[in-house]
């Protein structure tokens, strides 16, 4: 039977006093590569015309390391899977200049959030994992943002990160705000309000939901109108990040029919509808719920050349994706970019 996040109390294994592990140089990044414009060859851009052209994106170069594992803290399953998830679907070069820039223009308490995530992304990456102190000095720093630090009537934290198990949507909307990701999301594509696809004004992922049980990922894309989507053939537009809302009718259902090793395609359109594209979409990252709100666990998936499931400390790498019944977050990145007149 599933535990909370965390497990049976003595399951976790103890905080020690042990000093934090010296962590050796990593390549860091040699990053994921942000997806070219540029077409691959050009053999591989063919333009027709008037009537519209082909391009086929390169790909981002795998990491020369997986990531580490993460140590559950007590009930943070959410936090380690939705960091990964974020690290892996950004990439660590913008992501790292990024909090740096925060490091340097920010308040004191975004200042020592932002380094201390800056040292989390390169210890996951090097030869030993982050270790406990790490983690807990990071998750520390991030409770006294304003985006976590806010207190209920009794007093009381409303998102302790560490003790209780959280939701991984509502806390990568919270980093988001706490570390302003959305200026780095330029390259994502945008869902306007399309009564198909439960769009809301959250600020990093469009809401997806599925119509029954049976749904596949190609039939739910399918049911969003093309002139919905905001998109620009010539933009910076590489990426899809979509958060799944599994409840239909009050009632939850499974996602078993998602197919994560194969890629999907959407159609989005102009606003006049004078031009129509096709874009291949890939999936590269996946975050699972596995269980109840009072008993459940939370998994990362990402594919770097394969796919690697992170399960807290544990990672392992997989011949394929497998079926996953309660997908909380996707994203993929764009392949192939069709257009038509």
């Amino acid at each position: 039977m599933l535990t909370a996040c965390g497990g049976e109390s003595g399951d976790e294994p103890a905080a020690t006093d042990a000093p934090s592990a010296v962590h050796a140089p990593n390549p860091l990044i040699s990053p994921l590569a942000p997806l070219s414009s540029s077409p691959v060859s050009a053999q591989q851009q063919t333009h027709y015309a008037n009537s519209g052209e082909t391009l086929l994106l390169k790909e981002p170069e795998a990491n020369p390391r997986t990531m580490q594992g993460f140590s559950n803290l007590g009930s943070t399953c959410y936090a380690n899977a939705t960091l990964k998830f974020l690290v892996h679907s950004i990439g660590t070069k913008p992501l790292v200049q990024h909090l740096n820039a925060l490091a340097a223009t920010g308040d004191a308490a975004q200042r020592e959030a932002a380094q201390n995530f800056v040292q989390l992304i390169e210890n996951s990456y090097s030869e030993t994992a982050p270790s406990r102190q790490e983690l807990e000095n990071f998750f520390a720093s991030l409770q006294k943002l304003p985006a976590f630090s806010s207190l209920n009537d009794a007093g009381m934290l409303n998102f302790p990160l560490v003790g209780r198990q959280q939701d991984a949507n509502e806390f990568l909307m919270k980093l988001s705000q706490a570390f302003e990701l959305r200026t780095l999301y330029t390259g994502g594509l945008v869902l306007q309000n399309d009564a198909n696809a439960f769009k809301t004004s959250e600020e990093y992922a469009n809401i997806l939901q599925p119509a029954s049980a049976s749904d596949t990922l190609q039939e739910i894309l399918d049911r969003t109108q093309p002139s919905a989507w905001q998109f620009k053939l010539r933009g910076k537009t590489r990426y899809l990040t979509v958060r799944m809302e599994n409840a239909v009718n009050g009632a939850l259902v499974s996602n078993r029919n998602f197919n994560f090793n194969q890629t999907v395609q959407l159609q989005v359109a102009t606003a006049d509808g004078k031009r129509m594209t096709t874009l291949t979409l890939e999936p590269r990252e996946v975050v699972e719920f596995r269980g109840s709100d009072n008993a459940g666990h939370y998994l990362a998936y990402v594919k770097d050349g394969k796919w690697f499931q992170h399960d807290d400390e544990q990672v392992t790498a997989l011949d394929q994706m497998p079926s996953i019944d309660n997908v909380r977050l996707i994203n993929f990145i764009i392949t192939k970019i069709e257009s038509r007149y």
